[in-house]
């Protein structure tokens, strides 16, 4: 194990990210600076692709009908 010295306001940006995401800071700095994860959703841990996972989370989502205008808000 190593330790990592941050300041304070990089420290909490870290935690808040991981928070986020439902993830531990462990994880979140293995996804991030080592582009890795143990987090796979069922996959294997070399098949987990984040970009793509979170893509799809982005895209899934109910969408706006092709005629929507400012005068519906």
């Amino acid at each position: 194990m190593s330790t990592i010295e941050l300041d304070d306001q990089t420290a909490k940006a870290i935690q808040d990210a991981a928070k986020t995401l439902g993830v531990s800071v462990a994880e979140f700095v293995r996804m991030r600076v080592l582009g890795k994860s143990t987090v796979t959703n069922g996959k294997q841990p070399d098949d987990f692709d984040f970009d793509s996972e979170l893509d799809e989370l982005l895209t899934s989502g109910p969408t706006l009908p092709a005629d929507f205008s400012r005068a519906d808000i």
